[in-house]
């Protein structure tokens, strides 16, 4: 730790005529923040100049000071290795970061507002207290990530429960985890003990406080208080809380008075500092060391972290996501089409005014949140009424969300700030996250970990169902709106894939971003902002197709959005006009997949869910023919047929399934079947035929085979000509329980049919992007990291790529020497991953190439830059600092700093 914690005596008190440590010259006006650290450097928070002011290792005279950047700092906190932590949350929404001896800063933390309080804990969490928010938040040190916490209070709300908080400002953060906070709006001081969402009030006994601004511990424990409101520092001991400085209850300027006092630290010999806020001075009370009967005795307390508070970031799971999740992700062909006419699947007498949300899972059952009249409707597969409703406890849901197992996740966030859970096939409800307001979108990925959309906060929260935690992480958004790359205006649809990639229908900034798993910068996948896609208004809701083609709801367009190997297009309600027509949609909010690819709408401003049914899923036709030579047979076949419809994901077909007996006789004969495998919407008629099959005259011993076949003619039709082919007698056989006579061989070949066939060279987007050789991304050399793409493959034929990375050292002008990579880096997939240490410093072209293995001609490649740069660590040995660490004689400490 890097601040001092004495140890002090019952009846330990302080010379009540202050010290004016500095003054309105030195420190401007209305100060508020200080801090002092083991070493006795003392930093303040000069807000109106924009800087921090230092006086290092117990100096009276100003040695230094911290600029560039800052805008009216509120706090400062600094660690044992001398880095210096700066609320510039007024203007510029983060908190920057000064390493030791480094002049500029480095974003260490992003949110929505200014933090009024700042510390750093034995785990290495920062913590932030946003006043302005009554919320307090912390994130991780030791990661790269903004991924942040909401610890204490809920955000915007203002309260005096013991969940919330209003307009807090100083925090402590014990050797314990326990968290204090100064709860400025309601004249307490809480306790949040580490982990915990629910705080309890801190008794002060008879001393009353107004507006407390600061809250610190001594070693044993016991509480100092900064009473603003009071003018006035109150401490606590054996013997309760008493006023240990300024105690004449009123404001005033002499040295015995505070002014509106802000916040306070204590020195390594017990002295405390004050920030004397309205009389623009820092204020030193000398401890007084005859005052205790026996030595004060000045302990700087260690601490080792034994374990992570929180993991911000989520392990790949091994289990099939095909077992995981409960959505329908069906694959479509280049030219899929849905009938333009919807059909109303439940009017506003079922789902009410203005529904929302739909999921539908992989058994087709339906779910609509019937926000006007509080209530989740339920639709099992082929039902054309509702077969159960969910109302219990639950205001204007927005969204729901139905795992594999068959519970039930519903947005309650509206009124009761929560998400409740009803387990499969029971009436009751339990709370399973706390959130800050309606979740315009639910999600659970397939490590079980449960998204919500915070509409209002601009902000993805995730919490594990895997524990009993309350705390939720910010999976991306900041808090406040924006339209930089970690920030969100409005988000509302979301979805994750298996990667734990997180796609974001940023609404108020008209784009989808991808968040890569465990990032919080994202890349705009689609939205005018992002080359070749297409223009968006409000996008209400996305998902992902079971080829990772990205889907969308452009709700103020009033349309539905799909991609495919040629690029985004309207594929429904695609005269962007609102309209109650069939062929219409009204400020369309949700949308779902069912198990065949028709497509499930929440109509909002049509109060209905339309459903648009998949007319044609078109791409190519792999033929396979399998010969079978029989030696020595003689068939006799009866065949019946009958004609049934069938429809999957990829096949909308009508389909003859066949019946056939056979009796074959040992004898010369030679048969071939094919087999061909159909995504393509066909049509067949019923009939009857039987026919009788002799390759020879004798008879020998016979055997019975019994096989099930289906016969399907297909419709090809020619995209632009009107013309249509129809091919008749394709087989598609599946042999089942069959007896087959001995001596038979099996000779398979295989063709491919394209239809249509038009291909050009594929498009790759590298993730991140918009590097060059002068401008290269940086990592350091003990940093891990990858490179991913997007390949859109511009054929709507064979799809079968090669993929190859290749990287070269680069000088200032040109990258042209390739460099062998060590065995363990991959370089053949879609994403070129580079463990820490792999290269040297210096700058790299990583270049990916991908070539249709058809068509060798067709292949595309791009780059990104990289530079690998020093990891940044200064090692500085002091004299006797060493002591914690060693043990023995001359003992040599190795640095590596990668």
């Amino acid at each position: 730790i890097s601040y001092n914690q004495p140890k002090l005596c019952a009846n330990a008190t302080w010379n009540q005529a202050a010290i004016t440590f500095a003054d309105g010259t030195t420190i401007g006006t209305l100060p508020l923040g200080i801090f002092v650290n083991t070493d006795n450097s003392v930093y303040v928070a000069d807000r109106a100049n924009g800087r921090i002011q230092m006086w290092f290792n117990g100096s009276t005279t100003l040695t230094g000071s911290y600029s560039g950047g800052l805008s009216t700092p509120y706090s400062v906190f600094v660690t044992d290795n001398s880095d210096v932590y700066v609320d510039n949350g007024n203007t510029n929404y983060r908190v920057d970061k000064w390493g030791w001896n480094s002049t500029s800063s480095v974003p260490a933390m992003y949110m929505c507002g200014q933090c009024y309080g700042l510390f750093v804990d034995i785990n290495n969490m920062l913590y932030c207290s946003l006043s302005s928010y009554h919320q307090v938040i912390y994130k991780s040190l030791t990661q790269n990530l903004n991924v942040w916490t909401n610890v204490a209070g809920v955000s915007n709300t203002a309260g005096s429960t013991s969940t919330t908080l209003h307009n807090p400002y100083g925090i402590f953060i014990d050797k314990y985890l326990n968290l204090y906070v100064a709860d400025n709006g309601n004249n307490r001081i809480q306790k949040f003990a580490s982990g915990q969402s629910n705080g309890t009030t801190i008794s002060t006994g008879a001393i009353t406080l107004s507006i407390p601004t600061g809250v610190i511990l001594d070693s044993d424990g016991y509480i100092f208080i900064v009473d603003n409101g009071n003018n006035r520092i109150i401490g606590s001991g054996p013997n309760g809380f008493r006023c240990i400085a300024a105690c004449f209850g009123s404001y005033g300027s002499s040295s015995s008075q505070l002014y509106y006092p802000q916040s306070m630290s204590f020195d390594s010999y017990g002295n405390i500092f004050v920030i004397d806020q309205y009389n623009q001075r820092v204020q030193k009370f000398l401890f007084l060391s005859n005052s205790c009967n026996t030595t004060t005795t000045i302990t700087t307390t260690a601490a080792t972290t034994m374990m992570s508070i929180i993991q911000t970031t989520t392990a790949s799971t091994s289990v099939s996501y095909s077992n995981v999740i409960s959505f329908n992700q069906p694959k479509f062909g280049a030219y899929a089409t849905w009938d333009s006419n919807g059909i109303t699947f439940a009017n506003s007498s079922t789902v009410g005014t203005s529904p929302y949300g739909i999921f539908i899972d992989t058994s087709n059952t339906v779910y609509v949140a019937n926000k006007a009249n509080n209530q989740i409707q339920v639709w099992l597969s082929g039902s054309s009424i509702p077969t159960r409703n969910i109302t219990s406890g639950v205001t204007s849901p927005y969204s729901i969300f139905a795992t594999i197992t068959g519970d039930i996740y519903v947005d309650n966030g509206y009124t009761n700030n929560r998400v409740d859970k009803w387990v499969s096939n029971r009436n009751i409800s339990s709370s399973v996250m706390q959130v800050q307001g309606a979740c315009y979108d639910l999600f659970i990925d397939i490590n079980n970990n449960l998204y919500c959309s915070m509409y209002s906060q601009s902000q993805v929260a995730i919490k594990s169902l895997n524990g009993n935690s309350s705390l939720w992480i910010v999976a991306a958004g900041t808090g406040c709106s924006g339209s930089t790359s970690n920030t969100l205006d409005n988000p509302r649809g979301i979805f994750v894939d298996t990667s734990l990639n997180l796609y974001v229908a940023d609404c108020g900034n008209n784009r989808v971003q991808l968040f890569l798993s465990g990032q919080v910068t994202a890349t705009t996948v689609a939205g005018s902002t992002a080359n070749g896609t297409i223009s968006l208004s409000c996008p209400s809701d996305v998902a992902l197709d079971g080829d990772g083609y990205i889907f969308i709801v452009d709700s103020n367009n009033n349309r539905i959005i799909g991609s495919g190997p040629n690029g985004f297009r309207c594929i429904i309600a695609c005269t962007s006009t609102s309209g109650s027509a069939s062929n219409q949609l009204s400020n369309p909010s949700t949308f779902s997949f069912d198990s065949c690819g028709n497509i499930y709408v929440t109509d909002q401003s049509n109060n209905r869910v339309q459903q648009f049914t998949l007319q044609i899923n078109n791409c190519t036709i792999p033929i396979t023919t399998t010969t079978t030579t029989t030696t020595n047979t003689t068939s006799s076949s009866s065949i019946t047929t009958t004609t049934t419809s069938s429809t999957t994901s990829s096949i909308i077909a009508t389909s003859t399934t066949t019946t056939a007996t056979t009796t074959s006789t040992t004898n010369s004969a030679t048969t071939t079947t094919t087999t061909t495998t159909i995504t393509s919407t066909t049509t067949s008629s019923s009939s009857t035929s039987s026919s009788t099959t002799t390759s020879s005259s004798s008879t020998s011993s016979s055997t019975t085979t019994t096989i099930s076949s289906s016969t399907t003619s297909i419709i090809q039709t020619t995209v632009g000509e009107s013309t249509t082919q129809t091919l008749e007698d394709v087989f598609i056989s599946t042999v089942k329980d069959s007896t087959i006579m001995s001596n038979t061989a099996f000779i398979t070949t295989s063709q491919r049919l394209n239809i249509n066939e038009t291909c050009n060279s594929p498009t790759i987007t590298l993730i991140p992007g918009q590097s060059s050789l002068s401008s290269p991304m940086s990592y350091r050399r003990s940093q891990d990291f990858y490179i991913s793409s997007m390949i859109q493959f511009n054929c709507d034929g064979s799809l079968s790529t090669t993929k190859k990375w290749t990287v070269k050292n680069c000088t200032s002008t040109s990258c042209s020497f390739e460099i062998a990579l060590n065995e363990k880096v991959m370089t053949t997939f879609s994403e070129l991953y580079i463990p820490s240490r792999t290269l040297d410093y210096g700058v790299y072209q990583l270049t990916l190439t991908v070539t249709i293995v058809d068509s060798p001609n067709l292949k595309s490649s791009s780059s990104a830059y990289v530079r690998i740069t020093a990891t940044g660590i200064t090692a500085n040995l002091v004299q006797l600092g060493t002591s914690m660490i060693t043990r023995g004689n001359q003992q040599d400490l190795l640095l590596d700093p990668g």
